[in-house]
């Protein structure tokens, strides 16, 4: 029987109640390595699978008509993705992608459903981390609508330094922000000469300090400006 210890990194609680239902989901999800950039499926490609993140790190994107990418999610370690799998005619609106090496646990439609027929509370479970992604989407647009860039600059420098630097890189002072102006960019749907001045402006202000394929960030003026942004 195949090792279900990863199955506890899923950040889905509730539904992963004890051993028994931990083996269950590991036997029902086979195993499958991407390499770093490799792109785990297109926008348009059939959907036809749930993916949990077993190691390492995924971004979902989507595109514009004209070529232009935009990153909607950072996805790691026990992070649930690939939801539209649900509707056997629908096809996917993102692109996900390989940022590391990554370890994918791959649960089909068929399997879904044997799951939750085995375990109904599971059905509720998922939808809560559906529905929480559509919030955070939703979120996403109202901010994109209605703040300004240098408040989504700084929104996201906070949300980066919280939910992405590893407990091994943390510093009380200052945090690694390991993604390049463009990726930058591709995340806030501006573009990188727009990231490039709002660098520079925040580097003057002592917030920032530019690196090749990184920022370094002041975590004392970070909490500053979201102070300032309410955030």
């Amino acid at each position: 029987m195949k090792s279900s210890w990863y199955v506890r990194q899923i950040n889905m609680p509730g539904c992963l109640g004890d051993d028994e239902d931990l083996r269950a989901i590991s036997d029902i999800t086979p195993k499958r390595e991407y390499q770093a950039g490799e792109i785990i499926y297109y926008g348009g490609d059939h959907a036809d699978a749930l993916y949990i993140i077993k190691r390492g790190q995924v971004t979902l994107s989507a595109f514009s008509l004209e070529g232009k990418e935009k990153i909607l999610e950072i996805l790691h370690e026990g992070d649930i993705f690939g939801e539209m799998f649900l509707d056997e005619e629908e096809r996917g609106h993102r692109q996900a992608k390989a940022v590391t090496k990554v370890t994918l646990c791959i649960m089909t439609r068929r399997a879904f459903l044997e799951l939750c027929r085995r375990k109904p509370q599971a059905v509720m479970d998922f939808m809560s981390v559906f529905m929480k992604r559509l919030r955070d989407l939703q979120k996403e647009v109202e901010d994109f609508a209605f703040t300004t860039a240098r408040e989504r600059f700084i929104k996201l420098l906070g949300k980066l330094c919280a939910e992405y630097e590893t407990t091994k890189e943390r510093d009380p002072h200052t945090c690694v922000v390991r993604f390049s102006q463009d990726e930058l960019a591709h995340l806030l749907g501006l573009t990188r000469e727009r990231v490039n001045a709002l660098v520079q402006e925040f580097k003057r202000k002592g917030l920032v300090q530019s690196h090749y394929g990184y920022v370094t960030v002041n975590r004392d003026q970070l909490r500053e400006f979201l102070g300032r942004f309410q955030y």
